[in-house]
C-alpha cells in the first residue's frame, strides 16, 4: 500500500493498492446488482480504469461507496489477469442514509435494496416484509399497502429509513389477510395489485363480512369484479358483489 497526497481531492489523503482483498462490504449496504457490475466491467474494459474513481471506506476498510466498482475490477482481474491500481479515501462520518443517497446518484436503490439492507442491520420488521414477499406473489407496494392497514400510513421516507414498526400481535392478522387475498387469484387475475389489496383489506376485518361467502359469489359472478383505477371504486365493486342477490344487504361503505 502506498500513500499519495492529491490537492485536487480537497486535501484528502488518497491511498493506493492492487490488493482488492483489503476491502470488505459494509453490513447493510445493498447486495450486488449483477447487471450493474456487467455494465461497469464493459466500460472499464472499453475505456480503461479512471484513477479519479475512488472508493470511500471507513476505518475498518469497509466500503461505504464503490462496492460495485470493486466487484467489477475483481471480475476483470479474474477473467483477464489485468489488475488495476485502485485509490481509496477514509470517511468515518458517513451514515447508512448518506450511503443510500450517494449510491442513488449513480444507480437508484430499488425497494428490495432497502428491505435487504435493513434486514442485514437486524430489523425484524423488514424480515417480516421479506417473508411476505417470498410467500405471496405481491409487489412490494402491495405488501406495504396491506401492512399499512395495521401500522398507519407508510411514507417513502419511513420505508427507506427503516422506521416501519409492526406489532407482533398484528403479524398473524396481516398474514391471514394475505392468505385470503391469494385465494381470490383463481377467480380474479388482478387480485395482487396494490389498489385491489388495499380495498380488500378494508373488508376483511369488518364485522359481518364473510370472506367465504364473498369467495363463492366471486366464483359464480366473476364478471361483476373487474379492474378499476381507485381504491374507492374497488370498494364499491366488492360491496356490490358481496350483496348481489341478497335480500338483507350489508352496507360497509356509503356509495
Amino acid at each position: 500500500m502506498t500513500k499519495l497526497f492529491d490537492v485536487k481531492a480537497n486535501g484528502e489523503i488518497i491511498y493506493w493498492t492492487k490488493d482488492y482483498e483489503l476491502f470488505t462490504i459494509l453490513s447493510g449496504n445493498r447486495i450486488q446488482n449483477v447487471n450493474h457490475v456487467k455494465r461497469l466491467k464493459s466500460l472499464i474494459l472499453k475505456n480503461g480504469w479512471r484513477k479519479s474513481s475512488l472508493l470511500i471506506v471507513n476505518k475498518d476498510l469497509k466500503i461505504m461507496d464503490g462496492q460495485h466498482r470493486l466487484w467489477a475490477l475483481k471480475d476483470i482481474a479474474k477473467e483477464t489477469g489485468n489488475v488495476f491500481e485502485i485509490g481509496y479515501v477514509f470517511d468515518n462520518s458517513m451514515t447508512m442514509k448518506t450511503i443510500q443517497t450517494l449510491n442513488s446518484a449513480v444507480l437508484a436503490w430499488r425497494p428490495m435494496d432497502y428491505i435487504r439492507s435493513h434486514i442485514r442491520l437486524g430489523n425484524k420488521n423488514y424480515q417480516f416484509i421479506q417473508n411476505m414477499i417470498d410467500e405471496f406473489p405481491f409487489t412490494v407496494t402491495a405488501v406495504l399497502s396491506l401492512i399499512s392497514k395495521f401500522t398507519g400510513e407508510i411514507t417513502k421516507e419511513k420505508f427507506r429509513n427503516g422506521e416501519i414498526i409492526i406489532k407482533d400481535a398484528d403479524k398473524p392478522k396481516i398474514w391471514n389477510n394475505a392468505v385470503c387475498i391469494k385465494r381470490l387469484s383463481v377467480y380474479y387475475k388482478s387480485y395482487n395489485t396494490a389498489t385491489f389489496i388495499t380495498a380488500m383489506a378494508f373488508f376483511l376485518d369488518k364485522p359481518g363480512f364473510d370472506f367465504d361467502k364473498f369467495l363463492n359469489k366471486l366464483e359464480t359472478h366473476r364478471d361483476l369484479l373487474y379492474p378499476v383505477t381507485t381504491v374507492s371504486a374497488y370498494k364499491e365493486r366488492i360491496q356490490y358483489l358481496y350483496n348481489y342477490h341478497n335480500h338483507n344487504r350489508i352496507t360497509f361503505i356509503q356509495a
